[in-house]
């Protein structure tokens, strides 16, 4: 029970201490292997330039989407670790292009499956998930 608090809480942190150093990467450098997701819906004019959204206990995902300089934008989503389901947000400011990354860790705890992510900002909503593999 302590050490699934200890990694939650751990979980925590790192994502709110990676809130000023994420720095978008050019498209000539993103990594082959990574995949847009295909189950991103777009209800405004917010899109995904990059995503690593298919991951396994101790991996790091990061978006990064195209917004509009200046704006706030707001990442919810959810993850499991045992029977006890956490929510977490983020928001990141979009840079002078109208990048804005989002990144986290998954926990070596956390349950796999498939979770929810919203992106709002602006008045614009960008629905996708995210997977935890075995």
């Amino acid at each position: 029970m302590i050490k699934k608090l200890l990694c939650s809480f751990i979980l925590f942190i790192s994502l709110f201490q990676l809130s000023g150093r994420c720095i978008p990467a050019a498209a000539d450098e993103m990594p082959k292997d990574d995949k847009l997701l295909v189950s991103a819906s777009m209800e405004g004019g917010i899109t995904v330039i990059r995503a690593i959204t298919t991951l396994r206990p101790g991996d790091a995902g990061l978006i990064t989407i195209q917004g509009r300089p200046g704006v706030k934008y707001t990442l919810s989503s959810t993850f499991r670790i045992g029977n006890r389901t956490t929510a977490v947000s983020q928001w990141r400011v979009g840079d002078s292009r109208g990048h804005a990354t989002f990144n986290w860790f998954v926990g070596l705890d956390s349950v796999p499956g498939t979770y929810p992510i919203t992106i709002r900002g602006d008045g614009e909503v960008l629905r996708l998930s995210h997977t935890v593999l075995p």
